[in-house]
């Protein structure tokens, strides 16, 4: 039973920084979007990613 509880508390704590990553990328999406009315979609994957990667430990 602890094992599953520990495993309970790291996916949530895994989906919460998540959330929180996501919000952050929403935020700068949106601030370079208001300055830059041009975007190149492959250094917003790089972001993505960049922010991403240290989250999920299995990928």
């Amino acid at each position: 039973m602890p094992d599953t509880t520990l495993l309970v508390v790291s996916l949530v704590s895994n989906v919460s920084n998540a959330v929180q990553a996501v919000f952050a990328v929403t935020l700068i999406v949106t601030e370079l979007e208001s300055s830059l009315p041009v975007w190149n979609f492959n250094d917003l994957c790089v972001l993505f990613v960049e922010i991403y990667e240290p989250l999920i430990p299995y990928w």
